[in-house]
């Protein structure tokens, strides 16, 4: 009888071991979840600001000013634009002169988070635009 009641003990000690290890690795399994999630939210952070820096920029005429910055929340915006080439004239659509001259520019976003020291930069295209003086065959300034 002494043998069986040590044989139950055995047996309750080894399935406490089987379950610690279990413990043990659901918990690591689970932190690697919120880590995970971490990481995600960051990303999707990141997409965000980037897409709002973007639509920021849609609206930013490169010839009128090369260099800003803005605050979105939490996120510091920089950025500059180079002129990739020469400005020209542009042309109406019965390619006629018309009024303005463009040019395009190479623009450098760097993005960083205000309690973080990581940098995201950015590179993209935009044109750029300004009104010139024109004048007819006449030699009258142009409409």
């Amino acid at each position: 009888m002494k043998y069986k009641q040590g044989s139950i003990l055995l047996e309750a000690i080894i399935s406490l071991v089987i379950l610690s290890f279990m413990g043990v690795a659901m918990v690591e399994w689970l932190s690697q979840i919120v880590r995970s999630q971490g990481r995600m939210a960051q990303e999707l952070a990141y997409q965000n600001m980037l897409e709002r820096s973007l639509v920021y920029m849609e609206n930013i005429n490169p010839m009128q000013q090369q260099q800003g910055s803005e605050d979105f929340g939490d996120y510091h915006l920089n950025w500059r634009a180079m002129p990739i080439g020469q400005a020209v004239q542009a042309l109406k659509s019965d390619s006629t002169v018309g009024e303005f001259s463009v040019q395009r520019f190479t623009g450098e976003l760097e993005m960083k988070r205000a309690d973080q020291d990581v940098v995201y930069t950015a590179e993209i295209i935009l044109l750029g635009y300004r009104r010139t003086q024109v004048k007819d065959k006449l030699g009258l300034p142009g409409v």
